[in-house]
């Protein structure tokens, strides 16, 4: 029986996910920080189809594109910026459309205990953190 002064319990919010995901699954870590004080975590682990790879590489390489347009006006330094903005546009398109997993989540510092985001990024165990309260140097690793 529910009480009509106490507030629904809601779950805490999906992970953001680009348009497309095939399929979430949950890892738990261990965060480990110095001293060998640790906590645990949550994370989810977002499998992409091709299609959001592929928009998610087109995006990058777009707004990378744009910045080369942009910067052809400005005499000087258009000779390095342009063909830079080129390079990196290709350059990131072929490293995006390879990323066929996205890891986010939220971690606790086993030193302040504050909470923070791990941001969106290709699991690759152990990642390596920094708390964005405290600055400790932290280990996540999934537990065996």
């Amino acid at each position: 029986m529910t009480n009509a002064f106490t507030p629904p319990q809601s779950s805490p919010p999906p992970p953001r996910r680009a348009p497309g995901d095939e399929q979430i699954r949950d890892v738990v870590v261990q965060v480990r920080g110095q001293g060998g004080l640790t906590t645990q975590a949550t994370l989810h682990i977002a499998s992409l189809t091709d299609r959001a790879r592929f928009m998610r590489a087109t995006r990058t390489s777009a707004l990378l594109f744009g910045l080369a347009v942009v910067s052809l006006p400005i005499p000087p330094i258009h000779w390095i910026l342009v063909p830079g903005f080129l390079i990196a546009a290709i350059v990131s398109f072929f490293v995006r459309i390879r990323t066929d997993e996205l890891l986010e989540g939220h971690v606790t510092c086993p030193k302040c205990h504050g909470a923070f985001d791990v941001e969106s990024q290709p699991p690759s165990w152990p990642l390596d953190q920094t708390c964005h309260h405290c600055k400790a140097q932290l280990v996540v690793a999934p537990l065996t």
